[in-house]
């Protein structure tokens, strides 16, 4: 996952919104609730994590982790981390894991965010690793308990399904690359 300045996908993952609350009046930006001319303070806002991020370091807002990071999901995650659906979790494209790093760096608490990253992702490896391996056969059930194939691949982040096209590749450069050679 990289934050490179000219990554798209790092773009797409800053897009997401994050809810924010002013700490402050500020003057001609009331456009962005859509009601006065300026923003009082204590008005709730949800702003681009990039927008959100530069007002957060100078103070002029806080910001509570979404539903998307909370106990609800948590709890979820530690019981079937192949069953929840992480795309429906930020919009459109995903990016949960991307986001969610993002949200980590800016927050105080970060680690324990960084941590349930982390742990989903090491328990959504191996049956993204099967459906790799596998082409997602939607008729079996996979090995790992994610439900069918096709369940499972509906609830892909899109890290998941990079990663996943990934394994694919490699396994069929190793796979059919060999047998080209002889």
């Amino acid at each position: 996952m990289d934050n490179d300045y000219y990554s798209l996908t790092a773009i797409l993952a800053e897009n997401h919104k994050l809810p924010c609350t002013f700490t402050l009046d500020v003057p001609e930006l009331g456009y962005l609730e859509g009601t006065e001319r300026d923003l009082k303070a204590g008005t709730k806002v949800e702003l681009p994590l990039w927008l959100a991020q530069t007002l957060s370091l100078n103070e002029l807002t806080t910001f509570s982790v979404p539903p998307a990071y909370g106990p609800r999901v948590r709890a979820a995650l530690k019981a079937s981390a192949p069953a929840v659906k992480l795309s429906s979790f930020v919009g459109a494209g995903g990016w949960w894991y991307r986001f969610g790093a993002r949200i980590a760096s800016m927050w105080d608490n970060g680690d324990s965010l960084l941590d349930m990253l982390l742990g989903a992702f090491v328990h959504r490896l191996p049956p993204l690793q099967d459906l790799a391996a596998h082409h997602a056969s939607s008729e079996g059930s996979m090995e790992h308990g994610a439900g069918t194939g096709e369940s499972f691949q509906s609830g892909m982040e899109a890290d998941e399904r990079e990663q996943s096209g990934a394994l694919v590749k490699a396994w069929y450069d190793s796979t059919w690359g060999k047998r080209t050679q002889k």
